[in-house]
């Protein structure tokens, strides 16, 4: 297990119970990785816009943009 890797209390139904906004991106990388798809969630709110507006100043419309976004948070 990594270094960073975050052990979260859970809940009864094995969630963890932790408030995932006061989780570094290292630990939801690990939630993520893990299955959890809250943790996804919250990565995504987190880097979306700042990721979209990277991407939208490399390509040349909004929908390549949305489309390089949508990519990149696949490949993570």
């Amino acid at each position: 297990m990594p270094a960073h890797a975050l052990r979260l209390p859970r809940s009864p139904k094995g969630r963890p119970s932790l408030p995932l906004a006061v989780v570094g991106d290292d630990g939801l990388a690990d939630l993520v990785s893990g299955g959890e798809e809250r943790a996804f969630a919250a990565l995504y709110s987190r880097h979306h816009q700042a990721i979209y507006r990277y991407c939208r100043s490399i390509v040349a419309n909004d929908s390549d943009a949305q489309d390089a976004l949508q990519s990149t948070f696949a490949a993570a």
